[in-house]
């Protein structure tokens, strides 16, 4: 089903790697792009328009759910420093790869509540319970992917995913 979307995103594949941060100017628009940390996954690019204020969070940022996605290659401590990256820039408007935008004060609350619910995983698993019961106290909608809750535990529990180049999984050498 996605095999001729990932043949053509792989013909028009980028050229360059944003390591940390980038200023460009197209058609006379600057951007500002940003990859602060495997968070979403291990290739997200933030866009920040800085005379707009603006700025594109992509799937980083998620206002239709409660908990952030982590597909491999992400970390959920990489998406709470990009969540704050992308705060610190002072735009008027964020908008998410999903959902509604929101003002910033909304996702303030949002990053904290991550922050709050990362937390609770890590004691609860300090503290030996399984993830089932750990799931159980933080329930989370069931989608086709790991769960927040099923990532952190993964993370805390048998480490953090080995650092893989933005676009490997989807380029045969």
């Amino acid at each position: 089903m996605f095999g001729p979307l990932y043949q053509d995103l792989v013909r028009h594949r980028p050229t360059r790697t944003i390591f940390n941060t980038e200023t460009i100017d197209l058609d006379g628009v600057r951007l500002t792009l940003l990859h602060v940390a495997p968070a979403h996954t291990n290739g997200d690019l933030v866009v920040y328009l800085p005379r707009q204020k603006v700025v594109f969070g992509g799937d980083v940022l998620l206002t239709s759910q409660r908990l952030p996605v982590i597909h491999y290659g992400g970390t959920s401590l990489g998406w709470i420093a990009t969540m704050k990256a992308m705060l610190a820039l002072g735009a008027d408007t964020y908008i998410p790869g999903h959902g509604r935008v929101e003002p910033k004060a909304k996702l303030e609350d949002r990053l904290r509540d991550v922050e709050q619910v990362r937390n609770q995983i890590k004691a609860m698993t300090e503290a030996g319970k399984p993830l089932a019961e750990i799931e159980a106290a933080i329930p989370e909608p069931k989608a086709p992917f790991p769960s927040f809750v099923a990532t952190v535990y993964r993370e805390l529990t048998t480490g953090y995913p080995a650092a893989v180049a933005p676009w490997a999984n989807l380029v045969k050498p």
